[in-house]
């Protein structure tokens, strides 16, 4: 297996969330990274994803044998695109690069994956973006001698906050590589992913004083801002693993609300 391939499945066997969810996948990233995506994907049948190729003019198109090989729902048309976000649970932009992330700070929506992008975030939709594959100090992209201009940089990163502002959750793959541990491929009912069972406590109402987050991902910098005392959760929240040990170092409770 590539380097590259065994990267991009780690990545999404730890992206992919609970097999109940409803997923829209956003796949960018060139040819190479897509073949990559579509050969990992193929291997969950059960997943209930819908999936979203670029296929900008200039890029040869997929493998169709391959791609007849996934279980998911692929989606081409805008209006369909649409329907699916407003179903969807999560939406999952993994190895967003630079020209994906450039568009969609600037609002261009000029194929199906931008434009069901912007979609997604209008709808405010719950929106995971991997960074890696832009991310300037990357040290693919710095072996490559492509983070070497600073106003560049710059740039990218400005973007970048610009979707933050969005609404997208930016994060990392190694905040996602610990959360396979515990989660894998786990079937409907398992526990969440991220905490381990019996390290949040059950609940049926939020506690009182308690800070509820509502997502269904929840990273980092949802709670690096929280001092101290309850938090809440969903019952089948995602705690990526900076959240966890943020969680734990400040003695932070955490309640999982039931369903």
């Amino acid at each position: 297996m590539l380097p590259a391939e065994a990267l991009i499945r780690r990545m999404l066997e730890s992206l992919l969330p609970a097999l109940s969810r409803r997923v829209v996948v956003f796949l960018s990233g060139g040819t190479v990274n897509e073949g990559c995506v579509a050969r990992i994907l193929a291997d969950y049948p059960l997943y209930r994803y819908s999936l979203v190729i670029d296929d900008s003019p200039g890029l040869p198109p997929l493998d169709e044998t391959l791609l007849s090989r996934l279980s998911a729902r692929r989606l081409s048309g805008l209006a369909e695109i649409e329907q699916a976000l407003r179903e969807a649970e999560l939406v999952l932009i993994p190895l967003a690069t630079r020209g994906t992330l450039s568009k969609i700070a600037l609002g261009i929506a000029d194929s199906p994956l931008t434009a069901g992008i912007a979609a997604a975030i209008m709808q405010r939709k719950e929106i995971v973006a991997v960074r890696d594959g832009y991310d300037p100090l990357h040290t693919v992209q710095a072996a490559a001698g492509l983070g070497g201009n600073g106003a560049y940089n710059r740039m990218l990163l400005g973007y970048e906050r610009t979707l933050q502002d969005f609404g997208v959750k930016v994060v990392t793959l190694a905040e996602f590589r610990e959360t396979l541990i515990t989660h894998g491929l786990q079937s409907e009912g398992a526990p969440a992913a991220g905490i381990s069972p019996g390290s949040g406590r059950p609940a049926d109402l939020n506690p009182p004083n308690a800070i509820h987050l509502p997502d269904s991902v929840i990273t980092l910098a949802d709670v690096q801002h929280i001092p101290g005392g309850t938090l809440s959760a969903r019952e089948d929240a995602i705690i990526t693993p900076l959240a966890r040990e943020l969680l734990e170092a400040r003695r932070i409770e955490l309640r999982f609300l039931k369903k």
